[in-house]
Formats: structure tokens, C-alpha cells, sequence
């Protein structure tokens, strides 16, 4: 097993749990329509098994299933495309994109390469780039990366080396391409 270095001021224990987290097997977990559509049930709640429904669909990508749910709510549409494999890492970015202000950038190195040049570094921004590392390592796995998505893998290779961040580092490398 390897160890981590938490020398970083963002490397937390969570963030170690988080890499081995990645490692591990996920277990199975289908989206389930009426806790989403329950009106009583907290978005913290929806949030969470949105996220392992997610880690599912990418644990397998290629049994991933493609989901479509009927709804007004645009809170739950909006985070709907973290399930879908091709939405998924152009959330993630639309997350990052809306956390530091830095809007319309319409690539995802676009915006990690502008994120490196402003040197804007933050905890849910790096935790939202690993998961990005570990979307395009699963992706990897099972089929030749596109070329965005490569040049999305260096561009964060990029931003780790500038920012220092060990945790991305180590979850960029996870990255086969």
C-alpha cells in the first residue's frame, strides 16, 4: 500500500481516505426515482446517493446504465448529469467553473489551465478535480482517452505541480493517459 504525504494545507485525512476510497470496489447502487422525488427527503440525502450512484456508474463504465428522470426541479436536473457518464466530468467543471467565478470557459483545460494561471486554489476545488482523475482513470480503463479528455489530465497534472497539492498529485496519477 502506498502512503501519502499530507504536507499540503488542503492534504487532510479525508483526503487520504478519499484515495483509498478510490481504490476500493464500489458497491452497486441504482438510482432510486422515489427518494429522489420525494419532496421530504433533505438535498443533502439526495446529494449523497446521487454521488453513489455515480461512483457505481463509473466503477463499471462500461455496464453504466443511462438514466432519465422526468422532473419540474432543476436543482435535481442540475445534479442529475453527475450520473450520466458523458455529463459527468463537464459537472464536475460547471461546479468548479460557478465556485471560483471564473464563467465560460467551455473546455475543461480551459478552465483548469485559467484556475492555474489566476492560482486560484480551494478544498472543493481540488476535491471536485479528483474526481474528475478518478472519472477519467475508470474511463481509462476501458477505452483510448479523446483528446480533451487527455488534455484535460495534463492541464490537472499542470495545476497540481503549481499548486503542490500532494492529494492531486496522487490522484492525477491514478490517470493512465
Amino acid at each position: 500500500m502506498t502512503s501519502f504525504s499530507s504536507k499540503s494545507i488542503l492534504v487532510t485525512p479525508w483526503n487520504d481516505k478519499q484515495m483509498d476510497f478510490y481504490r476500493q470496489e464500489k458497491p452497486a447502487v441504482c438510482l432510486d426515482k422515489a427518494l429522489l422525488l420525494d419532496a421530504t427527503v433533505p438535498k443533502q440525502d439526495k446529494l449523497v446517493h446521487l454521488e453513489q450512484v455515480m461512483w457505481t456508474q463509473f466503477e463499471h463504465p462500461d455496464q453504466a446504465v443511462s438514466y432519465n428522470l422526468e422532473t419540474q426541479d432543476t436543482w435535481l436536473r442540475y445534479h442529475l448529469r453527475m450520473v450520466q457518464l458523458n455529463e459527468s466530468i463537464p459537472f464536475d467543471l460547471d461546479v468548479i467553473s460557478k465556485r471560483v467565478g471564473i464563467e465560460g470557459k467551455s473546455r475543461g483545460g480551459d478552465l483548469v489551465l485559467a484556475l492555474t494561471m489566476a492560482r486560484k486554489v480551494d478544498e472543493e476545488v481540488c476535491k471536485h478535480l479528483s474526481h474528475i482523475c478518478f472519472k477519467l482513470w475508470r474511463i481509462g480503463s476501458i477505452r483510448q482517452a479523446s483528446p480533451d479528455e487527455s488534455m484535460l489530465a495534463h492541464d490537472i497534472r499542470a495545476y497540481a505541480r503549481m499548486t503542490g497539492l500532494s492529494h492531486l498529485k496522487h490522484a492525477v496519477a491514478l490517470v493512465p493517459f
